[in-house]
């Protein structure tokens, strides 16, 4: 996968780049829906934070 490169044009360093998520929302999108990945976003950040190279590193620098 490539860093974005709207962020990466943001000046965002590209390990940090690289490790972002995108979220898109519509006007269908409901406060029940949100909440549900709000509840299940720190498990599946945890997840993929062990499958990556960077995943402790970029913790660290984003704190």
């Amino acid at each position: 996968l490539k860093p974005s490169h709207v962020l990466l044009g943001m000046g965002i360093p590209p390990q940090i780049a690289h490790s972002s998520i995108r979220f898109s929302l519509s006007y269908e999108t409901t406060k029940n829906e949100v909440d549900y990945v709000i509840a299940k976003l720190p498990a599946i950040i945890a997840n993929i934070r062990k499958m990556s190279p960077y995943g402790d590193d970029v913790s660290q620098k984003m704190v």
